[in-house]
């Protein structure tokens, strides 16, 4: 927890604080003795006691923040690194509860006569009702809240504005909520009480340049504050990204990427990468261009997942050689880890035993949410048992990349309709939507342990497709 850092001799807790400035002092002509301006008591409006950061829920009242110090004579208040305008008395009004998240309140304190001035600095966690929680989000819409410890919370909750979503992703304190509705494509809302931010507007208005066809919507990645890459697919010809205008609220360009695997994007130094059935491709956030960057992974074998390591290692997951409809037999899928900077092949890792890709027959190909760990030491993804692309269950799979070895979860269940891995927090536990069949009329939501290699049903899910869990302890 963050804390709030004060210089205060009355306080025990002394850390954070500028050094003293405005000294003026010579043999000759001696400045003032030094008397720096120090907090000696806080106290908030609403009544809490102050004990190194403030809590606050979403929509409530505005928080004032009263200051009794002492050699203090002027005041200048920040929010967030902005300086605050006409708030320059010993108080200050804190009104951004409408949506969850952290705030920095920055004061300075001025004492006139010596010119010192000191810095002091605390947090305001502005929560909402399901801080702490999981979102079991539904193919359908439906959301379950479930606690810490995976008992049901609440149920037949949705996502305001957010109708049938195919993959959720959370960024920071917000939810990005993918839909095949072209109309609105993208849904972003606030992760601790499913209320809308904002609704991204489709829009067919420009030429075919600027809006060709590139797909349905599957998932999203996060490129900057203003702007989201709204990643599509269709067949081996139509795919690509929409690009999403934060700011504007609407989808301003799309661009096409033949053979694309409707998997997130990663960001690889100033760059972000994508995968094509068949190569990795790099996106220029600045002009959306697009540049093939690495490839050739083996003839008659299929790209189905990147991922980036903490240390800008690339991996791409890569599936068994195919023979039409089949698998060679004998071969087995591999993870290729590239140089993050000039995409060269620096080792290859032989998966014995697993296949990863299915055949494509005009379709786009499936993907694996390949995903490396924060200690780069381990990667999990998922792949099915059958080769062809109606049979077979899902296993998901660790691969520990310091001792090469091969970890396998079968689940004896297929993931749903534009499904994917989920993973918790601290990475030790995967989530999915199953269903019996990959064409099921139903699917549930399972947990898997991923040290223990358990599997255990989460709560019911929905009918459209397998859904998105969503971590928010």
């Amino acid at each position: 927890m963050k804390k709030f850092f004060f210089c205060a001799a009355a306080f025990a807790l002394i850390a954070g604080c500028s050094k003293e400035s405005g000294s003026n002092e010579d043999p000759t002509n001696p400045g003032p003795e030094s008397n720096p301006p120090k907090i000696e008591n806080i106290e908030l409006s609403n009544g809490a006691t102050f004990d190194g950061s403030v809590d606050v829920a979403v929509a409530s009242e505005p928080l004032t923040i009263s200051l009794t110090c002492k050699n203090a004579d002027t005041f200048r208040w920040s929010l967030d690194g902005q300086e605050v305008e006409g708030a320059d008395t010993n108080s200050y009004v804190f009104s951004d509860t409408e949506w969850s998240g952290s705030h920095t309140v920055t004061v300075e304190l001025g004492n006139d006569t010596t010119a010192e001035k000191i810095d002091s600095s605390f947090m305001i966690n502005v929560n909402g009702p399901y801080k702490g929680k999981l979102l079991a989000i539904a193919g359908d819409g439906s959301v379950t809240v479930l606690n810490d410890d995976y008992t049901t919370a609440e149920e037949h909750l949705a996502i305001e504005n957010a109708s049938m979503p195919q993959r959720v992703v959370r960024y920071g304190t917000e939810l990005y909520a993918v839909a095949a509705d072209g109309v609105y494509p993208l849904v972003v809302a606030d992760a601790q009480t499913l209320k809308c931010k904002k609704v991204i507007v489709g829009d067919e208005s420009g030429d075919k340049e600027t809006f060709p066809a590139c797909g349905t919507p599957y998932t999203v990645t996060k490129v900057d504050a203003t702007k989201a890459y709204v990643i599509c697919a269709m067949s081996a010809s139509v795919g690509g990204f929409m690009v999403a205008d934060l700011s504007n609220k609407k989808i301003v360009r799309h661009v096409v990427v033949e053979k694309n695997v409707p998997e997130p994007m990663v960001h690889v130094g100033d760059k972000l990468l994508g995968v094509t059935s068949d190569a990795v491709y790099a996106v220029d956030p600045a002009t959306d261009a697009v540049t093939t960057v690495a490839g050739d992974f083996g003839a008659n074998r299929s790209v189905v997942g990147i991922a980036a390591g903490p240390d800008g290692e690339v991996y791409v997951a890569v599936g068994a050689e195919d023979q039409g409809m089949s698998a060679v037999a004998g071969s087995a899928a591999k993870i290729v880890k590239l140089d993050g900077k000039t995409f060269a092949v620096e080792k290859e890792y032989t998966l014995d035993g697993v296949l990863l890709n299915s055949y494509s027959m005009g379709m786009y190909i499936g993907g694996s949410s390949l995903s490396c760990s924060a200690d780069g030491r381990t990667l999990t993804f998922y792949g099915t048992t059958a080769f062809g692309f109606m049979g077979g269950s899902t296993n998901i799979y660790r691969y520990d990349l310091t001792t090469e070895s091969l970890t396998t979860i079968e689940t004896g269940l297929s993931l749903g309709s534009s499904g994917g891995l989920d993973l918790s927090n601290d990475g030790t536990t995967a989530f999915a939507g199953m269903g019996n069949g990959p064409y099921a009329y139903s699917y549930d939501f399972y947990r898997y342990d991923l040290a223990a290699g358990t599997q255990t049903l989460l709560c019911k899910g929905g009918s459209y497709a397998a859904g998105s869990v969503i971590d928010l302890r």
